[in-house]
């Protein structure tokens, strides 16, 4: 989310067994094909600013859908669409580690892409013309979860040309006031987070820095199976309300809150503490901004450091 170029990448380069997972198979599979609305616009993005275009026209659009329906499936001609060829892989890969039989991973390709009204997406075994159908359809369809082209093509206007963004910060460690905690669990006790934990706070903490539209803004809107499709865990066991247990500061308030007011499935409304966000520095910054931060944060801070995004499932590597 981050680095969306990289991003981009992993939605259209042949998904190798060892290649980053972007989509995974707890949120693809198992979340009722959550995330493909993402990777849906980053692709969308690709297509119509390749190149450097800035202001793409009305065959830009065109190519872009075409694009879409390629990466679908549904263009057979020009060969197998990356979503089915990386969804097979994903399944294999999952089966494998559970040490499922053949026959075991047939029933669950069967069983997952059979999730019509469950799962949103009217997907059928055969990757048939069924969801091309939806994509392509009206707008004023009752399925609220389904995935429009227009809609699609509409949100990657609107995003814009893919970024490579860093996540800046003070340098110093953003962690040494941050602790595990909860009702039953006392600072004095000293609780614990782990790597883990600190990915997934720190990419939560980026996917609000960029949620916002003004710096002043005290919540923000984001998609949780977006950001656990960019975590390190490969399981929703680790949802946005696990991050109730982590506190900050001496006061023990809450580092990371969902404040659910009227915002329901995937999204959630996310205020991070910004007593921790203004001591550490933290902000969302493109490339051609290193350089300028990199002395404004030294004289204010003392110090200056960022963490690049590696892609999904690798977590941010920290640079002075």
């Amino acid at each position: 989310m981050l680095d969306e170029k990289r991003e981009y990448e992993e939605y259209t380069l042949p998904p190798a067994p060892d290649s980053p997972r972007r989509l995974k198979h707890c949120t693809l599979g198992e979340g009722g094909f959550s995330g493909v609305r993402r990777a849906m616009t980053v692709t969308a993005r690709g297509a119509l600013f390749a190149g450097g275009k800035r202001v793409p026209d009305a065959a830009d659009v065109e190519r872009a859908r075409r694009a879409l329906r390629r990466w679908c499936g549904f263009l057979p001609e020009e060969g197998e669409g990356w979503l089915p060829r990386y969804y097979e892989q994903l399944l294999l890969d999952a089966g494998t580690e559970q040490g499922k039989s053949v026959r075991g991973l047939e029933e669950d390709r069967k069983r997952l892409l059979r999730r019509d009204k469950a799962g949103g997406f009217p997907l059928d075994a055969e990757w048939s013309a069924s969801w091309g159908e939806m994509l392509d359809g009206s707008e004023g369809g009752n399925n609220r979860k389904a995935v429009f082209y227009d809609g699609i093509l509409a949100d990657a206007l609107d995003a814009g040309p893919l970024q490579r963004r860093f996540l800046v910060c003070s340098g110093a460690d953003p962690f040494e006031e941050v602790f595990a905690g909860g009702a039953r669990i006392d600072r004095r006790c000293g609780g614990r987070y782990f790597a883990g934990d600190a990915d997934r706070i720190l990419k939560l903490a980026a996917a609000f820095l960029l949620g916002r539209t003004n710096r002043f803004q005290e919540t923000a809107q984001i998609n949780k199976r977006d950001v656990t499709n960019w975590t390190t865990t490969n399981s929703l066991a680790k949802k946005t309300e696990s991050y109730a247990l982590f506190r900050y500061g001496a006061e023990n308030e809450p580092l990371i809150e969902d404040l659910r007011r009227a915002v329901f499935g995937n999204a959630c409304k996310l205020r991070v503490h910004p007593g921790w966000l203004g001591r550490y520095g933290f902000a969302a910054a493109g490339e051609e901004e290193l350089p300028a931060l990199r002395e404004a944060y030294r004289a204010r801070f003392g110090g200056f450091a960022y963490y690049a995004d590696q892609g999904g499932g690798l977590p941010l590597v920290r640079k002075e």
